[in-house]
C-alpha cells in the first residue's frame, strides 16, 4: 500500500504540470489485497519476518516446519496444562487456517475435533500437517521449475512485452498532452 501510495504522490504533480486528466499517471489501485493483508510470525509478537526469524518458508521440508512449530507457544491464555484451550486467539492456529483458506481467511480449523483438550502438541501437530499439505502443491511447482527454466524465462518475456505496451501507451499520451512529438 505504501509503495502505491508513493507512486500516486509522485505521479500527481506531473499531470498537473502537464494538464493531464487524472489517473493516466496515478491511477495505481490496491485490488488485489486479501483479506488477510498480514500474518503473525511465529513468536506471536510482530508480523511474519524473515529478518526476525518467525517464518516458515514455502520451500521447507516437514521436518523444517516441525522444528518451527513444535515449540512454538498455541495459546497465550493458557498458563497450565490442564488449562482449557482456545485455539481461536492462537497466532499459530490462525496462521494454518490463513494458509488452508488460500488467505482469504475463511479455512475451517485444522484442530477442529484433534484439540478437545488444548494440548498444546497435538495443536503443533495439526498446524504442522495443515501447513505441509498446503505447501506441497507449491513446492512441487517450483520443482518443475527448476528443471524447466525456460519457463520461467517465456513467463517474464510475456509480462515484460506486456508492460512495455501499457507503458508505451501511457508514455504517448503524457507526450501527447505535454506537446512533445
Amino acid at each position: 500500500m505504501q509503495h502505491l501510495e508513493l507512486s500516486r504522490v509522485i505521479a500527481r504533480p506531473l499531470e498537473r504540470a502537464v494538464r493531464a486528466r487524472r489517473g493516466i499517471l496515478s491511477g495505481a489501485q490496491a485490488a488485489a489485497l486479501s483479506p488477510t493483508p498480514r500474518i503473525m510470525g511465529l513468536d506471536g509478537q510482530a508480523k511474519m519476518s524473515k529478518s526476525m526469524g518467525n517464518t516458515i518458508g514455502l520451500l521447507e521440508t516437514p521436518e523444517q516446519i516441525w522444528d518451527k512449530l513444535r515449540p512454538a507457544v498455541t495459546d497465550p491464555k493458557r498458563v497450565k496444562r490442564t488449562d482449557p484451550g482456545t485455539p481461536e486467539v492462537c497466532n499459530i492456529f490462525s496462521s494454518a487456517q490463513i494458509i488452508q483458506s488460500g488467505g482469504n481467511g475463511r479455512g475451517t480449523s485444522p484442530f477442529s475435533a484433534a484439540r478437545p483438550d488444548g494440548d498444546a502438541s497435538t495443536a503443533n501437530a495439526c498446524c504442522t500437517r495443515t501447513w505441509c499439505r498446503e505447501l506441497t502443491p507449491i513446492q512441487a511447482r517450483a520443482k518443475e521449475l527448476r528443471e524447466k527454466p525456460k519457463l520461467v524465462d517465456d513467463a517474464l518475456a510475456r509480462g515484460t512485452a506486456h508492460c512495455r505496451e501499457i507503458a508505451k501507451k501511457t508514455i504517448g499520451e503524457v507526450r501527447e498532452r505535454m506537446g512533445i512529438d
